[in-house]
């Protein structure tokens, strides 16, 4: 969760990129905890901490808040914050896939669609690789009905990562052609599979 030391290195980054309103700043990367409004009220309380951390050392960027529990929860989280800048906060969803516990559309719409019915929200954090928010001999179609769901909400979708092994975009570094599932038949199967074409076609899937 977002602490002293968190707000330190904002204070430290704000003078190098506060003023480059191209720049949007994700302020916490996945809090990790879920729970009661104790547990909102303790995210609240962090992430204020970090606004108020950035628009005091003269920040004028779009600030992204991570939801709760690895950044799959927003719904009830942003009338517990405030901003001294109007319009200059969005909820940042990461919408990885865990077992049965996410794979579906009422469950995002419980957990985060609500929330973006009524605030900025963004997904700045996906993919669906067979070792990375994988669900079984499902994930292709799970994957398709997430991103369907994104766009039937006018949801951004960033894809992660194309720097990464694990976050398959791409299947080389030489061609960069996305990656797709037709190799595809269950987790950890070997197979270079990711959401790379769904997010080359977003939002047209």
């Amino acid at each position: 969760m977002p602490s002293g030391s968190t707000a330190r290195a904002w204070r430290s980054l704000v003078p190098f990129v506060g003023q480059d309103r191209g720049i949007m700043l994700e302020l916490f990367n996945e809090p990790c905890k879920k729970g009661d409004a104790s547990i909102q009220a303790e995210w609240a309380q962090g992430m204020q901490s970090l606004i108020d951390a950035v628009r005091l050392a003269g920040g004028r960027n779009i600030l992204l808040l991570d939801g709760l529990d690895w950044a799959r929860i927003a719904t009830g989280l942003f009338p517990l914050v405030h901003d001294t800048m109007a319009d200059r906060m969005v909820l940042a969803v990461h919408p990885y896939r865990v077992g049965g516990a996410f794979d579906r559309p009422q469950q995002w719409q419980d957990k985060f669609g609500a929330a973006a019915e009524r605030f900025p929200t963004i997904v700045t954090e996906w993919n669906a690789t067979p070792t990375n928010g994988c669900t079984g001999k499902t994930m292709p179609t799970v994957a398709l009905t997430l991103v369907r769901y994104l766009q039937s909400r006018h949801l951004g979708l960033i894809e992660w990562g194309i720097e990464s092994t694990r976050g398959k975009i791409v299947k080389d570094h030489i061609d960069f052609e996305p990656t797709n599932y037709a190799a595809f038949t269950d987790c950890n199967d070997g197979s270079a599979s990711g959401g790379g074409s769904l997010l080359a076609n977003f939002p047209n899937n």
